[in-house]
């Protein structure tokens, strides 16, 4: 009767360190998939480098959250010489997002205008605009939140134009969305020459564009 039990027992013991050892299995499949979900966090550099011609833009002083790639820091070189710099503990500027393309660079015959965007959540994003005329670049000025649904030459002057809202516009009831004027109070253009100016003839231009679509 005895070697029954003894037989019944080390197979309950052979049984709990199977199923302790799938546990352990299984507890370490969940910290593998954990740290391959938190791995790209690690994956963005303190500090990131971007370059056109003799001229570079270079983001650092990486800061939370670090999954969005936004830094503290802005630097940029000509010919290695550094040009401007911004730089705050309070800065959360979109490095990681940044990119030499029409949606961040306008170039004329002498002059190319490059924007560096700071993010602003959760409020629109506001921009600084750097200038560049032959061999010297300059800070130009710094935009007020924008939604930026414009950039570029909007109204065909030579000029670079930037415009969009200057809120998050959310209406309260259906009659707000079915308004063709709903928040258009709130719509900016700015030209953008040696300073930023509030360009209210294209500004007006664009509000009946916008209030037209909404008929």
């Amino acid at each position: 009767m005895k070697r029954p039990l003894q037989i019944l027992f080390l197979l309950t013991l052979t049984n709990c360190g199977q199923q302790q050892s799938s546990e352990k299995e299984t507890w370490d499949e969940v910290d593998e998939a954990i740290q391959d979900v938190e791995q790209p966090k690690a994956q963005i550099p303190p500090s990131i480098e971007y370059s056109v011609g003799d001229l570079k833009f270079i983001f650092s002083n990486l800061t939370d959250p670090y999954d969005l790639g936004l830094y503290q820091r802005f630097e940029v070189k000509l010919e290695d010489i550094s040009q401007v710099t911004i730089e705050s503990k309070t800065l959360e500027l979109e490095g990681q997002s940044f990119e030499l393309t029409p949606e961040y660079v306008f170039i004329t015959d002498s002059t190319s205008y490059y924007l560096i965007t700071a993010n602003n959540r959760p409020e629109p994003n506001y921009y600084y605009i750097l200038k560049r005329t032959d061999q010297k670049v300059e800070l130009v000025g710094q935009t007020e939140p924008l939604t930026k649904e414009l950039f570029g030459d909007i109204d065909k002057d030579g000029y670079l134009e930037i415009g969009g809202f200057n809120t998050h516009c959310q209406g309260a009831t259906a009659e707000d969305y079915e308004d063709p004027d709903f928040c258009l109070d709130h719509f900016r253009v700015f030209e953008i020459k040696n300073e930023i100016y509030r360009d209210e003839e294209t500004e007006e231009k664009e509000i009946k564009n916008v209030r037209q679509q909404r008929l």
